[in-house]
């Protein structure tokens, strides 16, 4: 996901930023951020505003403001999400003038944005996982896919009823998934709605399949799964 933050007071600025970062880190999601001081300096940057996923505006600021940016991005045709930071509700009914996602007053509240980011996360991927192959298109529930297995350039997709092939790499499938998914070796992806078993080294789901768990993903993994437990 690309995130850009348009924000004039720096110590409010980092923290955003930090909250992202941790956010994109926990769900195993890559992240791109995009800071900026005053709304005439991310204007000279020319960003494509296509690519971004949620702009963190700063309401009030010199000169150009947040509402000016919201306004300029709905103007050449921005359909993704606005969150609006502010020190009053002076302009909570303009901000439904540009359909912002949310409104948030300061002081930033860590669980508030990161409740905003699973909501937006989870409504950009759907429920369903596009498989392409020879020109069709199937829509795969992601409730039914068990794990994905790289087997040189291609990927198998195992699902609760078949098992599809698709030449694409695990960098671009990472990308497209909920966070019940998690990467548990270089080869293996996982849904943890069918892990029914952790030891050690070893997985075990729920259509009898056992997967190893690389070196290096132990701990993460570990720590994942409980929270998945713990939420579910």
């Amino acid at each position: 996901m690309k995130f850009v933050i348009l924000e004039n007071n720096e110590k409010d600025r980092l923290l955003l930023q930090s909250i992202l970062n941790t956010w994109a880190i926990g769900k195993g999601i890559p992240c791109d951020i995009l800071c900026f001081s005053s709304g005439e300096s991310f204007l000279h940057a020319k960003i494509y505003i296509d690519e971004i996923s949620v702009f963190f505006l700063n309401i009030i600021m010199d000169s150009t403001t947040g509402m000016d940016i919201a306004l300029f991005l709905r103007k050449n045709g921005f359909n993704g999400e606005i969150i609006f930071l502010a020190n009053t509700t002076d302009y909570i009914l303009q901000s439904y003038d540009v359909h912002a996602f949310n409104y948030i007053l300061k002081p930033i509240d860590v669980s508030l944005i990161s409740k905003n980011l699973d909501e937006i996360y989870s409504n950009s991927i759907g429920p369903y996982y596009l498989y392409q192959h020879k020109g069709d298109l199937t829509l795969l529930p992601y409730r039914n896919i068990i794990c994905f297995i790289s087997c040189r350039h291609n990927v198998d997709i195992v699902t609760t009823s078949n098992t599809y092939t698709e030449r694409i790499s695990f960098s671009e499938i990472i990308t497209k998934l909920p966070t019940c998914f998690i990467q548990i070796h270089r080869s293996f992806i996982v849904n943890m709605g069918h892990i029914s078993k952790i030891s050690h080294n070893m997985i075990y789901l729920s259509n009898h399949m056992q997967l190893n768990i690389g070196r290096s993903y132990i701990k993460n993994v570990h720590e994942r799964f409980t929270q998945f437990i713990s939420d579910s």
